[in-house]
């Protein structure tokens, strides 16, 4: 009977000396150990049926490796601060590519060249084409160009993202106050933490406006020197309204009663007329002294004096009722 048996088929074999590289390998085809008795005694009977494939010469078993890109590391700094630029793009071989230097550390760019012409640009910055080489270490100090940046919070001081921000240019002249001479967008809108930019402009006057609900805020205006940069900022307070009613001597609701609000060194009143309702209501409303009157062809009233202690006091609230003194149509 057969005492053991194992059985080799599709093996491959390295015979190799020490630690070097294998010499010789052979696959085994097939291979039969068995032990069997004879008169009594367990006599090994072994087969072994094997091919060589390999020369005796060494084997070069290693993976070549990939080739790595040509590589080169930038830092981008600020030529008028010396300090590191934050966020920056790199145009190569028409890809455009949005980078981040954390801590002023060099960022590495792989190059498809190992002389690579490139294009480095950032917002409040002018572009830059320059050309870097493989394993360089390139410094680049971007010029400032002429911008307008600044950041849009409500009356709690919170950032309002996504909020529109119009550009005004020539902001000294009646002529253009739309803003259409800038020559570039003059609209954005706000990022995540309430921030805006309008850079590469011309040099001139610029301010900002910001329209939240109907109300427009107005920055001051700047006057922008060639590579400066200015701040314009808004606090969206809440603007004060004021709110009418005026009836008849009879007590019905005044319907297009004429309303003059005259504040206090004003040019000239606000005028507003009363809807079927006898309602009206005037916003916005800065911080100050006034005087309401109020005239209608059913009757007037008498300078009705009122006070907005600060901007964003909300809402001033007055009930008027005319007395029988009749408004000629003429006036």
């Amino acid at each position: 009977m057969v005492a053991a048996a194992t059985v080799v088929s599709g093996a491959l074999l390295a015979l190799s000396e020490g630690s070097g590289p294998p010499r010789a390998v052979h696959a085994v085809e097939r291979l039969e150990a068995a032990s069997l008795p004879v008169d009594g005694v367990h006599v090994p009977i072994t087969e072994v049926l094997e091919r060589a494939v390999a020369a005796p010469a060494p084997l070069d078993v290693g993976i070549e490796e990939a080739a790595v890109a040509p590589q080169a590391r930038l830092v981008v700094l600020d030529a008028v601060t010396g300090l590191s630029v934050g966020a920056f793009t790199v145009t190569l071989a028409g890809r455009v590519e949005r980078l981040e230097s954390l801590g002023g550390q060099p960022i590495l760019l792989d190059l498809a060249t190992p002389d690579q012409h490139l294009e480095i640009g950032a917002a409040g910055f002018r572009s830059q084409a320059t050309t870097v080489r493989e394993d360089e270490v390139r410094e680049i100090r971007l010029t400032r160009s002429t911008t307008l940046r600044g950041v849009v919070r409500d009356a709690d001081g919170a950032p309002m993202p996504h909020a529109s921000v119009r550009l005004i240019a020539n902001a000294g002249a009646a002529e253009d106050p739309s803003g259409d001479g800038v020559g570039r967008p003059t609209l954005r809108r706000t990022d995540g933490a309430g921030a805006f930019t309008f850079d590469a402009l011309e040099p001139g006057v610029y301010r900002t406006s910001v329209e939240v609900a109907g109300v427009t805020h107005l920055s001051r205006p700047m006057a922008l020197r060639d590579g400066e940069w200015a701040q314009a900022d808004h606090r969206l307070v809440t603007s004060t309204v004021l709110s009418v009613q005026v009836d008849s001597p009879g007590g019905l609701p005044a319907e297009r009663a004429r309303l003059l609000i005259q504040r206090d060194g004003a040019h000239a009143p606000v005028t507003r007329y009363t809807d079927d309702r006898g309602r009206a209501a005037i916003r916005p409303l800065p911080a100050g002294s006034y005087q309401l009157t109020v005239q209608s062809t059913e009757g007037t009233s008498p300078p009705r004096a009122f006070t907005i202690e600060e901007a964003g006091q909300g809402l001033v609230d007055l009930h008027v009722r005319l007395q029988a003194e009749p408004l000629s149509p003429e006036d």
